[in-house]
């Protein structure tokens, strides 16, 4: 299962109501590190040469830890729930129960050597509550990126140097290390002749109320990713935008050029008087011809100067036409996708204020109650009767 992740709640530092705090004892920290503390070690380093290269202040990063932590496209840290069978077949209290705790202890000790690049942070084993189970907290990296600072937070990244690398949009990186990491427990498990009984997906086990809430969930997830490939295609277009326009300001340098030029009306431009009894042949050749020649290679250079910056600026032009269509065209779909997330929270928030009031076997009731009367009108509008 994946967790949103609360380390006050994994290390206890508080009791939830499903908690025995009687047994929090038996409880095992594997470790418990300050968060900010981790990306200081992991990212300090990375910061400073990703800074060192940047021309711009505002293109530099003061707070990595906040960069993240307000970034739509990663999160700070990820949190995974591993859990052997159920209060029922595994309670806490049991000797299955006692079992299950020696596998997920064994199945955590291999958990950091199998997975390279996911820096653990905060780990612990829950005896306490219903069923023994872990909570896993950890930051995914990738080192020498070649894009940005050589050593980030990337989830995706992160899976492919371990191997897992995208496919089917069933079969990405996440459900490929999911499944991956649910064999190696399941070798721990029948060290201990545990038998894994798939049932199929785990969606398939979920009732209604809850299928719909995880449903709810990967869809404000699906709309907060495609927010932020938005922001990051809008920013790019803003740079894009700006130095074309700087560039277009630049070609202020035609009318700095053309100031420039030389006089043409002074002594150097001008032919002069023949000398006495110089031949009409002879001031020809050593006056008129090699001005006009130095005037027509003047001329010559001036027009392809002036064609050459003139070309350039109205390519620069069109330019600016497409990024500012592409910019605004991005920015209305970012827009659009904004206020669709905005109305998913507010259905999802009062969904949740609806379960916390009625709760869920009386949400699940009158879930059930409306399928029967959906099902029964359908078989009414065909013909059909029911009694």
């Amino acid at each position: 299962m994946v967790g949103k992740g609360s380390q006050q709640h994994n290390a206890r530092a508080f009791n939830a109501k499903n908690v025995d705090s009687e047994r929090t004892s038996e409880n095992v920290c594997y470790c418990n590190e300050n968060l900010k503390e981790v990306y200081h070690e992991l990212f300090e380093d990375a910061v400073v040469r990703f800074n060192e290269k940047q021309t711009r202040n505002d293109r530099k990063i003061d707070n990595y830890y906040e960069k993240i932590r307000t970034s739509k496209q990663e999160k700070l840290f990820h949190e995974v729930v591993v859990q052997i069978g159920n209060k029922d077949d595994m309670g806490s209290r049991t000797w299955n129960g006692s079992i299950a705790e020696i596998v997920l202890n064994d199945y955590m000790k291999e958990f950091e050597e199998r997975n390279s690049q996911m820096k653990v942070f905060s780990s612990h084993l829950h005896m306490d509550e219903a069923t023994p189970h872990l909570h896993i907290d950890f930051v995914p990296y990738v080192s020498n990126s070649s894009r940005g600072m050589d050593t980030r937070v990337s989830l995706k990244q992160a899976l492919a140097t371990q191997g897992f690398k995208g496919g089917s949009r069933n079969e990405n990186e996440w459900s490929q290390w999911v499944s991956s990491e649910k064999k190696h427990l399941e070798n721990h498990m029948r060290e201990h002749n545990i038998e894994w009984e798939q049932k199929g997906t785990h969606e398939k086990h979920l009732n209604v109320l809850d299928f719909k809430k995880q449903k709810r969930l990967l869809e404000l997830n699906s709309l907060d990713e495609d927010i932020g490939k938005r922001v990051l295609v809008i920013e790019d277009l803003v740079g894009k935008e700006t130095r074309a326009e700087n560039r277009v300001k630049n070609y202020k340098v035609v009318e700095e050029y053309i100031n420039k030029l030389p006089d043409i009306t002074t002594s150097e431009w001008l032919l002069p008087d023949p000398t006495f009894a110089m031949s009409a042949t002879t001031y020809h050749k050593k006056h008129a011809k090699p001005l006009f020649k130095k005037l027509k290679n003047y001329i010559a250079d001036v027009i392809a100067t002036f064609l050459g910056l003139s070309n350039q600026y109205n390519k620069l032009k069109r330019e600016m036409y497409q990024v500012n269509k592409l910019l605004n065209l991005t920015k209305k779909k970012y827009n659009e996708k904004e206020v669709e997330l905005k109305k998913h929270k507010q259905k999802s928030a009062i969904y949740n204020r609806v379960e916390k009031i009625l709760g869920k076997e009386k949400i699940l009731d009158l879930i059930q109650k409306d399928n029967l009367k959906q099902t029964q009108q359908k078989s009414n509008d065909k013909g059909g009767f029911s009694l």
